[in-house]
């Protein structure tokens, strides 16, 4: 990765952890590979998270096919007040979400969908549902999305 992609990555990264209130995001491969990050990364296992978001990304996968699933889009983990949103989009790629109180699940789904469209297009890699879920959300939907109770 050129050092213009890597800022570009890291903006992009940042960006969303703005607009979805999340702590931290991380970019993966499907071997574990750290690519990218952005927000409160500070005394986590970085390495650790990244290869175990990887292996839960692909268990849950192949659960899914064992059902008759073909695809599997994205997994939700909740444990307490902190969560953790994964989505996998490209050719092995894992965007990892981690979120608390101050976000949403169905905001962080809404923003990660943008930005999923946005690596999946530097990547080569075109993710229409990503595209058509987008278009179908309302502005009334966004608000209600965002509302936490404040």
């Amino acid at each position: 990765m050129m050092a213009g992609e890597a800022g570009s990555l890291r903006m992009l990264l940042e960006g969303l952890r703005e607009s979805s209130r999340a702590c931290a995001i991380l970019l993966v491969d499907g071997s574990g590979g750290l690519l990218g990050q952005a927000g409160e990364v500070a005394g986590l296992d970085l390495t650790g998270l990244a290869s175990l978001a990887a292996g839960s990304f692909s268990a849950a996968a192949g659960l899914s096919r064992l059902v008759g699933s073909q695809t599997l889009e994205s997994l939700l983990t909740e444990a307490g007040e902190a969560q953790c949103y994964l989505a996998g989009f490209g050719a092995g790629l894992i965007l990892v979400v981690l979120f608390d109180r101050r976000s949403s699940a169905g905001l962080v789904r809404l923003r990660a969908r943008a930005v999923i469209e946005r690596l999946a297009e530097a990547s080569g890699a075109p993710q229409q549902a990503a595209a058509a879920s987008l278009a179908e959300i309302t502005d009334e939907e966004i608000e209600t999305l965002t509302d936490l109770g404040r």
